[in-house]
């Protein structure tokens, strides 16, 4: 498991605790907890004595609901891991093109893995407007919801602005509910993201039409340079 199906499977175990009390014999929900627990201490091996003792005391409870205790702990171990998972995701999706992204996501979805398949998703697009827009990959700031809604007001490239938008909304908007909102996305979830990136990646042609002029007018909408 790498850091971006663990963060995936945080927020999952966040979701399914959240849904209800949970007691200390719901075997399945201790053996995600468990799971997590082991593959934190592969990412984070300096870790260790800390991931077991995160371990021990949820683990050991032997009474009542300990739902709390989950929730409490996933919180502790997502902060103590979040800056190598950010490491690791910007790694693994730097130096792939937005096709190889999308054959990734591809890959994810038989995999059943849709948080991760839509979260590639997203990248593709980001890295594809980045290329087309003369964006360079290390900028940071300029998130996909940002660079579809500037696009889509500005209505640069014409003549597709309902494809940004159906990628703003089957893509980007559903990737930030994942994120931020514990969201665990359905299999239909993960196919409309595909598609609807399948398909903007498709009018590349457009895109390479672009004119400078254009391309400065979205660069200065989502803040990489000054208006």
């Amino acid at each position: 498991m790498d850091c971006i199906e663990l963060e995936n499977s945080i927020n999952e175990l966040k979701t399914s605790v959240k849904k209800g009390d949970v007691y200390y014999d719901d075997s399945k929900i201790k053996k995600q907890f468990s799971d997590i627990i082991r593959n934190s201490i592969k990412i984070l091996p300096e870790k260790r004595n800390l991931f077991q003792d995160i371990k021990t005391k949820v683990m050991d409870r032997h009474h009542g609901p300990f739902g709390s205790d989950i929730l409490n702990n996933l919180k502790t171990i997502a902060d103590l891991l979040n800056k190598d998972i950010s490491k690791a995701i910007k790694d693994q999706k730097t130096f792939l093109s937005p096709e190889d992204l999308l054959k990734k996501a591809g890959q994810a979805l038989r995999e059943n893995n849709e948080s991760y398949a839509i979260s590639l998703c997203d990248s593709a697009i980001e890295a594809f407007l980045k290329h087309h827009f003369d964006v360079p990959s290390t900028i940071v700031g300029a998130g996909t919801v940002k660079f579809l809604s500037e696009c889509m007001v500005l209505k640069i490239p014409q003549g597709i602005e309902l494809y940004l938008k159906e990628c703003k909304n089957k893509v980007s908007q559903i990737d930030n509910q994942v994120k931020h909102k514990a969201y665990v996305p359905t299999r239909l979830d993960a196919i409309n993201a595909i598609k609807a990136t399948e398909e903007l990646l498709a009018r590349k042609n457009t895109f390479s039409h672009l004119t400078m002029e254009e391309k400065r007018k979205v660069q200065a909408g989502i803040g990489v340079i000054k208006k």
